[in-house]
């Protein structure tokens, strides 16, 4: 049996205080203390239904009660109707009060929570955006996405509120059976013990389905998630080739399997109310028949069925609410255990996570000493021993054949992944010790630039509120882009919408925005990994341009398949098989690199 199934529910309490947001906590507390004073007020309400229902049935009553006496003085029939008047009145806006207290206590339940749901999904969200590098490279986007977006709200909406339901409709059936008991024990007795046995046989009946609906579920949700994804990212594809029938049939008998199991949990939801309110009025009955058949006088009797009603109609739906509490628990207990997990083994990628922490000064070289890295569950390193120094204002080429460690060198430099041996210097400066500073003097310009469906200036002003955006340094960067005159003849300027992805815009235009993405950034060292390998030869050269103009003011690392690319670079630093086998200016090592000259051939140069 998965260990989903054997958790407990005091083990998924301890889980789910933790996911709780520290900020909410004290929010939740005088939660619960409000939630007690309802459950208070609602067992006072229906308490006093059978001293209401006697006085009504039998004034005389009055007569003898001391309490009565010490407030009203001597009972006669002209304050008798009196005493009724005020009771009944006194009934009544304890009702009303209390019903006032429950729609405050309802209002602030929604509102605790959704902001703890929102909290928790944006406390993941974070948790992915500073995660070590590695865990996207072994992650789907999908699953992480699901998590963020749907898991989240599993956790909130089945464990949360389960506990919080399961808590307060205990508290109210401890109450309310309490006062049944104070007025009629043997009925009491007689209906708890037909009552438990019934709710138990219903929760232990469905309890592991349950837990394994909820992870089936988690990860149906995840698959429709990554068919959307698949079929919207890869239209063109999908579309050429004709594959919409497959798409969409997996799509539609995943949403079909999340829909048979949302129709399940409902039926299981809908058998407890049904079963339990049978079980309670024929107990009610039950009690009520032999209460008659013992003589019981007719004014007790009638006060007895009085507040034993109000009670059924009060026990009723919390019965149901525990048991529907109860499996909602166990619902989610799938999604309480994937976000912990999520939270408490997600690795991050620097003890140091301050986006603000101003880097070092980088006034000569960068320097990597004996640097090695192997990926996760693979023998063979990607790079080893690697002994390289970047000059100030220089501008480098990283050339290779594939899969030779190119870009997990671009990595490595970039602060994306951790040499297992070795260090990188930046003049004195161990770049281990000050991650997030090296990070901050550090520009990237990848193969696929990614642009947001938003202007030309927020793309430019990467993920910036428009108060901090500094309009002249994005025309500044727009001239070293070789951007201005594309964006001068566009009616809207800088307004103009890219699309989603970028889709209203050539591939050199995409890649000048990414250059001048990392340029408005004004950092020292800029890496560009394949950033002309999907352009042609006129694009490829405009590019080039934009990166000659550069040549002096930044220091540059050029990772290249077409060799072209490489040709304005101070020098070539040749890789093969994760190892730097030759270094020196372009003509110089396709002079005496046999495997260099090799791809120049075959490059046609």
């Amino acid at each position: 049996m998965s260990n989903e199934i054997n958790s407990s529910i005091i083990a998924i309490l301890g889980k789910t205080l933790a996911l709780i947001n520290p900020s909410m906590r004290r929010t939740g507390i005088c939660l619960a203390v409000l939630m007690v004073i309802g459950v208070f007020m609602e067992t006072l309400g229906i308490g006093l239904v059978f001293p209401l229902i006697t006085v009504i049935s039998e004034p005389n009553v009055l007569a003898g009660n001391e309490l009565a006496s010490m407030v009203f003085g001597e009972i006669d029939e002209t304050n008798r109707t009196l005493i009724l008047t005020v009771l009944v009145i006194g009934f009544f806006f304890v009702i009303a009060l209390k019903n006032g207290l429950l729609l405050l206590i309802a209002t602030s339940q929604a509102r605790f929570f959704t902001r703890n749901e929102a909290l928790l999904s944006a406390r993941l969200f974070g948790r992915y955006l500073n995660a070590d590098y590695r865990l996207h490279l072994t992650r789907s986007s999908a699953d992480l996405v699901n998590h963020v977006v749907s898991t989240t709200t599993s956790v909130s909406s089945h464990a949360m509120q389960g506990l919080l339901t399961l808590g307060s409709e205990s508290l109210v059936i401890l109450f309310v059976v309490s006062v049944l008991f104070m007025a009629s024990p043997l009925i009491t007795i007689g209906a708890v013990v037909l009552i438990a046995p019934a709710a138990a046989l219903i929760y232990f009946a469905v309890r592991n389905r349950l837990v394994t609906w909820g992870r089936i579920s988690v990860e149906t949700r995840q698959r429709v998630l990554q068919l959307v994804q698949q079929g919207l990212h890869s239209i063109k594809e999908v579309t050429i080739f004709g594959r919409q029938p497959f798409i969409l049939g997996e799509y539609e008998q995943a949403r079909k399997q999340l829909a048979d199991l949302d129709a399940k949990v409902r039926i299981v939801s809908n058998v407890p109310r049904l079963w339990i309110e049978t079980i309670i009025v024929g107990a009610v009955v039950l009690g009520i028949v032999v209460s008659i058949q013992r003589d019981m006088e007719i004014g007790n009797l009638f006060s007895a069925m009085a507040l034993f009603a109000a009670a059924t109609f009060r026990l009723v739906p919390s019965c149901n609410r525990i048991l529907m509490a109860l499996n909602s628990i166990r619902g989610g207990t799938y999604p309480v255990n994937k976000i912990h997990t999520e939270l408490h083994k997600t690795a991050f990628a620097s003890a140091s996570n301050d986006v603000t922490q101003s880097a070092p000064p980088f006034r000569n070289s960068i320097t990597l000493e004996r640097v090695s890295f192997s990926y996760p569950e693979t023998d063979t390193a990607a790079i080893s021993d690697i002994n390289l120094t970047i000059y100030m204002g220089e501008t480098v080429g990283l050339a290779g054949a594939s899969g030779a460690g190119k870009t997990t060198l671009a990595d490595i430099l970039l602060g994306l992944l951790k040499p297992q041996q070795g260090r990188i210097l930046f003049d004195d400066a161990d770049a281990r010790d000050h991650t997030t500073a090296w990070q901050r003097s550090l520009g990237y310009v990848p193969q696929s630039v990614y642009l947001i469906d938003d202007t030309l200036r927020r793309n430019i002003a990467f993920c910036l509120p428009d108060s901090q955006i500094d309009e002249g340094r994005v025309r500044r960067v727009l001239r070293n882009a070789q951007l201005e005159a594309f964006v001068n003849s566009l009616p809207q300027g800088l307004d103009t919408s890219v699309g989603d992805r970028g889709v209203r815009l050539s591939g050199g235009q995409k890649q000048r925005i990414g250059i001048a993405r990392a340029l408005y950034e004004d950092r020292q060292l800029l890496v560009l990994d394949e950033a002309t390998s999907s352009l042609d030869t006129q694009a490829e050269q405009e590019i080039g341009i934009a990166i000659d103009k550069l040549s002096g003011k930044r220091t540059i690392v050029i990772i290249a398949h077409r060799l072209s690319t490489l040709r304005q670079c101070d020098r070539i630093v040749y890789i093969e098989d994760g190892r730097i086998i030759d270094t020196a200016p372009f003509d110089e090592l396709a002079a005496r690199n046999a495997a260099f000259r090799k791809s120049l051939e075959l490059s046609k140069l």
